[in-house]
């Protein structure tokens, strides 16, 4: 197991994942939540690969909240996430859109 240098996200499954240059981007999943209890998460963290510092992209706007979706990397800043689970009955068909510089939008 690789000890990360910071304090990263909670424990969590059915999470995003992609990468963006050195780094991996993390998104969602289902996990406990402060707010809501058990439940889909729409936090985003990344972690740099050579300093294995975690940090969470707190000004990069509202993510969706959701687990189970697809990403997919686009260009060297930008990643797609497709669908993903919105509670324990519903899915969503969104597409959403990742910028490192500029956050989500939809």
């Amino acid at each position: 197991q690789l000890q990360a240098a910071t304090r990263g996200p909670k424990g969590r499954a059915y999470f995003g994942m992609w990468m963006v240059g050195d780094r991996l981007v993390l998104h969602g999943g289902e996990g406990q939540s402060a707010l809501a209890g058990a439940g889909a998460l729409g936090d985003t963290w990344m972690l740099d690969l050579f300093s294995r510092r975690w940090s969470p992209l707190e000004g990069s706007g509202a993510g969706p909240l959701l687990s189970q979706a697809s990403a997919a990397p686009v260009t060297a800043s930008t990643a797609l996430l497709f669908g993903g689970k919105l509670d324990a009955t519903s899915s969503s068909s969104s597409l959403f859109q990742f910028d490192v510089g500029q956050g989500w939008s939809i």
